[in-house]
């Protein structure tokens, strides 16, 4: 793995920061595919129930795959509307460098990054708004920062990610984030740290490794979640009940991801449908394949989504019942 002795001294100035989770009532995990299909959010869920069984608290998965910070911007005031939120923890971050910038020049520095490309001001301009709202509900912030992008997954593996994006743009997003916290109130928790200590030490046989560059493994989950409460706790016996809880709010959450691609013109079911049938139609390899297998199930989900969606939500709050019995 590429790591400069440059960039392991500018993360040495993030200080590790613990989050209190025991105030909050409503915690909602705000981001992109590393939160929604992600586990990070299930080990605090379990946490908190196993620790303070007696004083439920929800812990609400609102990551949508593919998501940038303009689509966080797009759908926060329907989740502070939703889901009333007093905390809200945010990883955001690699669809901002993935897609949108093609990285000609590696390991420049923070100011000359600035400078040539765009996106570092941008992202930083469309954060902070999203934080000012947030702020303006009065709910509390924190920011995870952006996990490692891993320079040794295989390749070919990865061909449909950015080739030229390395490390050093996840270095500058880290500066963004923890400078926008200090500004606008915020916590910031830098996850990149104990991550990039994890892949270091098991890089020959990372799990993430030999799956792709960006996405954490269920156990680097658990180092996040450690990280944030700031203690190494063991997942108990209410995990497995956690767990379903977490694979329900993936699947409510699949389904607002379906919807949030759809262009606003498409008002009625046939409209929507039609969309998507078009849109897949006219992707290529590999993601033709997937969302081509896909495609009857986003089919049967439009058609009636309010069946689908009371479905998940019986079995999303029965499972968070189970979770709170005694």
């Amino acid at each position: 793995m590429k790591i400069s002795v440059l960039m392991l001294a500018l993360f040495s100035l993030f200080t590790l920061t613990a989050m209190d989770l025991s105030p909050y009532k409503t915690i909602v995990c705000f981001g992109d595919s590393i939160t929604h299909g992600g586990y990070y959010h299930m080990y605090l869920q379990e946490y908190l129930a196993e620790t303070d069984p007696s004083h439920p608290r929800r812990v609400i998965n609102r990551g949508i795959s593919g998501s940038t910070v303009p689509a966080l911007l797009k759908r926060v005031d329907k989740m502070l509307q939703t889901d009333k939120p007093d905390l809200v923890i945010i990883q955001i971050g690699i669809n901002d460098l993935m897609f949108t910038t093609k990285f000609s020049e590696k390991d420049l520095s923070f100011e000359e990054a600035v400078k040539k490309y765009p996106v570092f001001n941008r992202f930083e301009k469309n954060l902070g708004d999203l934080i000012d709202i947030l702020n303006k509900a009065n709910v509390k912030v924190v920011l995870l920062g952006t996990p490692p992008y891993n320079e040794s997954a295989n390749p070919e593996v990865t061909a449909s990610l950015n080739p030229n994006m390395d490390t050093s743009g996840v270095r500058n997003f880290q500066i963004i984030e923890k400078r926008l916290a200090k500004q606008k109130g915020a916590e910031f928790i830098d996850i990149y740290t104990p991550l990039l200590k994890n892949l270091q030490e098991n890089d020959a046989a990372c799990p993430r490794g030999k799956r792709d560059r960006v996405h954490p493994s269920r156990q680097e989950h658990l180092i996040i979640a450690r990280t944030i409460i700031g203690s190494s706790y063991t997942p108990g016996p209410k995990q497995k009940i956690a767990m379903q809880y977490t694979q329900v709010q993936a699947e409510i959450q699949r389904v607002a991801g379906i919807y949030g691609r759809i262009p606003d013109s498409c008002k009625t079911a046939d409209e929507q449908i039609e969309f998507y049938k078009n849109w897949v139609g006219s992707l290529k390899g590999r993601n033709f394949e997937y969302w081509n297998k896909m495609l009857p199930d986003i089919i049967s989900i439009l058609k009636d989504p309010e069946t689908k969606l009371k479905t998940l939500y019986k079995k999303r709050d029965a499972a968070f019942d189970k979770l709170y019995q005694k």
